[in-house]
Order: structure tokens, then C-alpha cells, then sequence
């Protein structure tokens, strides 16, 4: 790194003290595409059978959040460029861990209130027998391998959390997450083929 850019640094991080707008903005231009990666990247490790775009966008406002909330004191303790991406990517990974330990403990909390029941099934529950087996056969075929096994084994062979979690290797929360995701999944799915009728 060189002594004109930790020196550049320095003057921004000064300036973000400062409270002075042109340095925040300058701030976030220089490192939201390391900080987006970063999220990116750990949310993929954290989740890695999911789709996780909005994810992504949602910890990374959290994670400015925690920056710009404190007047930027997070950060006084840093110059060198090099410091401020690895605090950076520390922040990310923490707050990355922080959001999907809340988002699969609300999984379970609503598992543990209502494990069957939900909008999907009830909307299942309005289609005659034939139309639930061609919507469902059609439906698992959108479905990714681990999604299909997590359906199967939750409707085709009733097993809890825990056991399809032991069954395909999962954590009995991340089972949770999933569920919740495929029902969403499956919501949109019967509201475009069968809306017109619910």
C-alpha cells in the first residue's frame, strides 16, 4: 500500500469523523464493493443451498448501518486501507452470522408454533385430487435435489426437523429455513398457475 493512498485514507477517515457528507459518500464508494463481496461471499458459506440476493442486500445495509450510526467511531483506531478491509470484512462476516442465527431461530420459533399448517397448504387444500398431484409433481420439478429430499421427507414420510436434519446432514433450524423458503416457493407457484381460483 502506498504512503499516498494510507495517507488518502487517513484524510477520508478524518473527515468521516468530522461528520462531513462528501467523505461518507466517498467512504462508501471506495469500499461497498469490497464490503458487498464480502457479504456475498459469506452469506454463500452461511447458506449455500439458498437463492440469497436480497439476503445480501439486507446485511449490507445492516452492516452501514453499524458504520455510519456511531459517527464512524468503529473505525477511528484505523489508516491503513489494508486495516479498514480487514475490519471491514470482520464487520461483514459477524453481521453476516448475526442475521441468519436470527433468521433460523424466527424459522424455528414459527416451526415449533405451526410446523404443518401454512399458506401453501391451505391453498393445496382448495385443489381438487388430481389437480394436488399434477400441481405437486410439477412443482418438485422446480425444485433443487436437497429441496425435493427436504419435501419428501416432510410431507411424503411426515419426519420433524430434527430428523430430516440428521437424515441429509442439516441443522434442524436450517431445515427450518428451507421449509419456510420452499412453501414461499410453492405459494407463487399455485398463485400463477391456479390464481384465478383462490
Amino acid at each position: 500500500m502506498s504512503t499516498e493512498t494510507e495517507s488518502d485514507n487517513k484524510v477520508l477517515l478524518q473527515g468521516c469523523f468530522d461528520g462531513k457528507e462528501h467523505a461518507a459518500r466517498a467512504f462508501y464508494d471506495r469500499f461497498k464493493n469490497l464490503l458487498y463481496a464480502a457479504i456475498h461471499g459469506w452469506i454463500s458459506k452461511f447458506a449455500p443451498e439458498s437463492e440469497h440476493a436480497e439476503d445480501v442486500q439486507e446485511v449490507f445495509h445492516n452492516v452501514l448501518i453499524l458504520i455510519m450510526e456511531d459517527g464512524f467511531a468503529r473505525l477511528r483506531g484505523l489508516i491503513h486501507s489494508s486495516r479498514i478491509s480487514g475490519y471491514l470484512y470482520v464487520m461483514a462476516y459477524n453481521e453476516t452470522g448475526r442475521y441468519f442465527h436470527k433468521k433460523w431461530q424466527d424459522a424455528k420459533k414459527k416451526a415449533d408454533e405451526e410446523p404443518v399448517s401454512g399458506e401453501a397448504d391451505h391453498l393445496i387444500e382448495k385443489l381438487s385430487q388430481e389437480e394436488r398431484l399434477g400441481i405437486v409433481a410439477e412443482f418438485m420439478k422446480t425444485l433443487s435435489v436437497r429441496e425435493g429430499a427436504i419435501m419428501r421427507c416432510f410431507y411424503a414420510q411426515e419426519m420433524s426437523y430434527a430428523e430430516i436434519g440428521r437424515t441429509l446432514g442439516l441443522s434442524t433450524s436450517n431445515v427450518g429455513v428451507m421449509i419456510s423458503r420452499i412453501k414461499d416457493k410453492c405459494v407463487k407457484f399455485i398463485r400463477i398457475k391456479y390464481g384465478e381460483r383462490l
